[in-house]
């Protein structure tokens, strides 16, 4: 059909790859991570602008569009850059990708000028700056995906605001073996004699596994009360 010929631009992509994320955090079925991933490569590979940095908002091939610009207002909809950059980060701390963090810096720098004079305008992109100079924490929850206490304890994470941090349910069937290929230190980390298990890590340094949610919730809670 005539609208399988219509090419997607930046926005597309980032959008979509943005919904996948979610659906790996909430299901932790590594199939999204493999789709996440490979409209990642693909949308730098058509919009990455690698002299300037960030992306631009179409990839070129369109002879009719003169000039090809990159929005920079976070409204109802953010910019396709901004989302794009917390993509970036996110698959990073799932995926220890670090060329993927340092094309998010410099994304989040070629905007740099609109962020000091105007933060207001780029909303999502300062979140994508704060993540950024935050040290990694992801939380691993290792446990069946049908599982109740697994379901309880990814439920003291969806109750909290945590937006430096990001979550990895972690099946220990099929489900769950892209995102241990993708991340060899994912591997080690497994349900303890059959119960899920939290792993609450900085950059994959993980503390002691944690066996019950209201361990876990105080945990989270006495780390995001200190200062330090």
């Amino acid at each position: 059909s005539d609208l399988c010929r219509i090419e997607a631009h930046l926005d597309d992509y980032a959008f979509l790859v943005a919904g996948l994320l979610d659906l790996v955090e909430s299901s932790g079925d590594g199939r999204w991570l493999e789709r996440a991933v490979t409209l990642t490569e693909e949308q730098i590979r058509l919009f990455h602008d690698s002299r300037g940095k960030g992306f631009f908002d179409t990839s070129g091939r369109d002879g009719t569009v003169l000039v090809r610009m990159k929005e920079q207002y976070d409204g109802a909809e953010p910019a396709g850059n901004s989302v794009a950059a917390m993509n970036l980060i996110r698959l990073c701390r799932m995926t220890d990708r670090p060329e993927w963090d340092a094309i998010a810096a410099d994304t989040v720098a070629n905007f740099g000028g609109t962020l000091r004079a105007q933060p207001g305008a780029l909303p999502l992109m300062a979140a994508a700056l704060d993540f950024l100079v935050t040290p990694p924490r992801q939380v691993v929850i290792a446990g069946a995906a049908d599982d109740p206490r697994t379901a309880a304890m990814l439920g003291i994470l969806s109750a909290r605001y945590l937006p430096t941090t990001v979550t990895i349910p972690l099946d220990p069937g099929v489900v769950g073996d892209s995102l241990r290929n993708r991340n060899p230190y994912l591997r080690n980390l497994a349900p303890i004699d059959g119960n899920p298990a939290a792993y609450v890590c900085r950059d994959f340094v993980c503390d002691l596994p944690l066996l019950s949610p209201d361990s876990l919730a105080r945990l989270l809670d006495e780390s995001d009360s200190d200062p330090g």
